[in-house]
């Protein structure tokens, strides 16, 4: 379930967590989706619906919305998710960050899971009155990356510079040009 939504005009982390809200993960997002979260929370207990409330609540009409997404890996920073029909096993990809957001809009009626080995790396403890979380590198996109970089060796922080140095190599980005390798699953 998503618990939190935090970001600034240029995009976001959506903060999913567990049923037992023990662990959780960060899901970054565009400024696209972060804006529909927070027009949607905004807009709690309005009568106002929008195209994407509809649209699940005609399929809630006309099947039995016996549907189910699960975000199964990540892609150079960017969670990917398959929703399923779990009566005809047709599949749909989506992004991780539209997942979560169609969980929302449909009440939980649509269950998001993640992939168990994918949500241990990537979660962290939850702790509902945190002022910070952790964010794996390989959940951050390749401007985030190559800019974490430059922050932490200005910072003189070599460790994590190693680190972040690591992934930068893994996804195979040069420091010096801003456009980003094909798709590699990680």
């Amino acid at each position: 379930m998503a618990t939190e939504v935090v970001g600034n005009k240029e995009g976001g982390l959506l903060i999913v967590t567990d049923q037992d809200e023990t662990r959780q993960v960060a899901i970054p997002c565009d400024e696209r989706t972060l804006s529909t979260f927070v027009h949607r929370l905004g807009n709690m207990g309005t009568d106002e619906q929008d195209l994407a409330d509809v649209m699940v609540k005609i399929l809630e009409w006309q099947t039995e919305l016996d549907l189910e997404i699960v975000i199964d890996n990540v892609k150079n920073g960017r969670y990917h998710a398959i929703v399923s029909n779990r009566a005809t096993l047709a599949q749909l990809p989506l992004r991780g960050e539209d997942a979560v957001l169609l969980n929302f809009i449909s009440d939980d009626k649509i269950p998001l899971y993640m992939e168990q080995h994918l949500f241990e790396k990537q979660s962290s403890e939850f702790n509902a009155n945190a002022r910070g979380i952790s964010l794996p590198v390989n959940a951050i996109s390749d401007e985030m990356l190559k800019e974490a970089l430059r922050k932490a060796i200005a910072d003189e922080n070599y460790e994590l510079a190693s680190k972040i140095n690591e992934e930068v190599k893994r996804r195979g980005l040069d420091l010096n040009d801003a456009s980003a390798p094909d798709d590699r699953e990680e």
